[in-house]
């Protein structure tokens, strides 16, 4: 039966590429994400015990990024691997997109009497109300989307300039949300 399945749904040009295009995705996120940590690549890389250039060739491509290379760099700075994979993938399918291979390994497990193991939080992540916290609505991630990257942004422009006073009204305009399906 599995057999069957593999013959069906068999690896084309099409679905290699678009694999190969989630693989620079991935890349480019797991490098705002260090940027945002306000880490050099020397500093990580010596935190990783990696010799000069290693995140320069992960990051490009040249060297193939790996799920120990992502959980790695997320210790290293200091991010629960869920909180990098849930920035990466924000929303699981509808239920009719989904293959349901998902829900049949964890019923599977189930049956052999395996819990699904829930990761503990970190002391940071429990103190910011990450992972395990009641979901933002939209309006209040972009809040703190745009709050996190206009120090971001002030932090590398006026490094030597003192930070502006917050203000109390967004600049940037909300998103509408009426035409929304």
């Amino acid at each position: 039966m599995a057999r069957k399945r593999i013959e069906e749904r068999r690896l084309t040009a099409e679905v290699v590429a678009s694999i190969d295009d989630e693989i620079e995705r991935v890349t480019a996120l797991l490098s705002t994400v260090i940027k945002v940590a306000n880490v050099t690549k020397r500093e990580l890389e010596k935190e990783l015990g990696a010799s000069g250039g290693y995140l320069s060739r992960l990051l490009s491509g040249k060297m193939g990024l790996s799920i120990r290379h992502i959980l790695l760099i997320c210790a290293a700075i200091g991010m629960e691997p869920a909180e990098f994979f849930h920035l990466a993938y924000p929303e699981a399918p509808a239920g009719g997109e989904s293959s349901g291979m998902a829900r049949d390994i964890l019923r599977r497990f189930q049956g052999l009497g395996y819990e699904a193991k829930v990761p503990q939080r970190s002391a940071a992540a429990a103190a910011t109300g990450s992972p395990g916290s009641p979901a933002l609505s939209d309006e209040a991630l972009d809040e703190r989307i745009r709050a996190s990257l206009g120090r971001a942004l002030r932090e590398l422009v006026n490094a030597d300039l003192p930070a502006p006073e917050p203000q109390t009204q967004s600049v940037v305009p909300k998103r509408s949300t009426r035409n929304r399906q």
